[in-house]
C-alpha cells in the first residue's frame, strides 16, 4: 500500500439483521513509516484496534477479521485488549482433535491426532444444518497450532470437496453463531462500494494527513446517516434509491425558491411527492 491511498475501517456488524454501520475509518501507513516504527502491518492494527478498545468493548467483545489476521500476533494482541477473534483460517491450516480425557501421571495432552480433512472423524464432531448453505457443515472444538491454543472450529465442506475452515476464539459461540458471524463481515465491504459510489470516499484531493481523516469519515458518516434515513421511511436498502430522493428534494425546492412562491403543502402534498419522488424509478 501507499501512504493516504489505503485505509483500516472498523465496522459494526448486526448479525441477525445481516446489516452493518461504520464506526471508523484509519489511514494505512506505508512500508518506510513501518520500519521507522519497528512494526509489521499486523503489529500497526493492533496498535489502532488498541486506540479504540475501550469504546469497542462497551459494544462488544468479538473481533470479525479476514483470513489475514488467523495469525498469533493478531490473536494475542486481541486478546490482551479484552477481544475474541471470529476469523478464517488457510486452507493448509494444522488443526488437531481434542484428546479425551486418560487417567495417567504427567502432564496431560494438549492436542490429540491431527485433522485430516480429506478423511474427517465425524465422531469428534457434530454436522450443521445451515438453511441455503451447500454441502456439509461440521463443528467441534480443536487445538489450532498456529494460534497455540483451543478454538470453535467450523468446517465447511463444499460440493466440489474443498474444505473452509472457520473459527472463534471464544468457545461459548456455537458453530452456527460463528460461522453466521463470519458471513456477516462481508457487509463491510458493500460500505466501501457504496462510500465509492455515492458518498464521495475517493473524492478528495487532499494530501494533508487530517484533512483525508477527516473525508473519509465524513463519507462513512454520510453513509451512516442515510441508512438511519432508509430505516426510519421503511424504504428500499438502496443508496442509488436515496441519492435519487435527495436530489430530487433539492431540485423541487430550487423550483419553488427560483419562482419566490411558497405553495401550501398540505394542499399540493401530492404533487410535492410526485415531484421528490418517494419512489423513484430507475429509467
Amino acid at each position: 500500500m501507499k501512504h493516504g491511498l489505503e485505509i483500516m475501517g472498523i465496522g459494526l456488524l448486526d448479525v441477525a439483521n445481516n446489516k452493518c454501520m461504520m464506526l471508523r475509518a484509519h489511514q494505512t501507513i506505508g512500508n518506510s513509516a513501518l520500519k521507522m516504527r519497528n512494526k509489521n502491518l499486523v503489529e500497526y492494527y493492533i496498535s489502532v484496534m488498541k486506540r479504540y478498545s475501550k469504546k469497542l468493548l462497551s459494544i462488544t467483545d468479538i473481533v470479525v477479521a479476514d483470513a489475514f489476521f488467523s495469525t498469533s500476533t493478531f490473536e494475542k494482541g486481541m486478546s490482551e485488549l479484552g477481544f475474541y477473534i471470529v476469523s478464517r483460517f488457510r486452507d493448509n491450516a494444522c488443526l488437531h482433535y481434542i484428546p479425551k480425557k486418560e487417567k495417567r501421571r504427567g502432564r496431560p495432552r494438549v492436542k490429540g491426532d491431527k485433522i485430516d480433512l480429506a478423511n474427517l472423524n465425524l465422531s469428534c464432531m457434530e454436522e450443521l444444518h445451515i438453511d441455503g448453505l451447500d454441502g456439509k457443515v461440521y463443528t467441534l472444538e480443536a487445538y489450532a497450532k498456529a494460534l497455540k491454543k483451543r478454538v470453535r472450529l467450523v468446517i465447511w465442506r463444499m460440493p466440489g470437496g474443498k474444505c473452509k475452515l472457520f473459527f472463534s476464539t471464544k468457545l461459548s459461540m456455537t458453530g452456527e453463531e460463528v460461522l453466521k458471524t463470519y458471513r456477516t463481515r462481508f457487509q463491510i465491504e458493500f460500505c466501501y462500494r457504496d462510500s465509492k459510489q455515492f458518498t464521495g470516499l475517493m473524492d478528495c484531493q487532499a494530501r494533508h494527513k487530517r484533512q483525508l481523516d477527516f473525508a473519509f469519515n465524513a463519507s462513512f458518516a454520510s453513509l451512516n446517516a442515510a441508512k438511519v434515513f432508509i430505516k426510519d421511511n421503511g424504504m428500499d436498502n438502496s443508496m442509488a434509491k436515496v441519492k435519487s430522493l435527495m436530489f430530487n428534494a433539492n431540485y423541487t425546492k430550487l423550483i419553488f425558491d427560483m419562482s419566490r412562491c411558497r405553495p401550501n403543502r398540505t394542499l399540493i402534498s401530492k404533487i410535492v411527492k410526485e415531484l421528490i419522488g418517494w419512489q423513484p424509478k430507475a429509467a
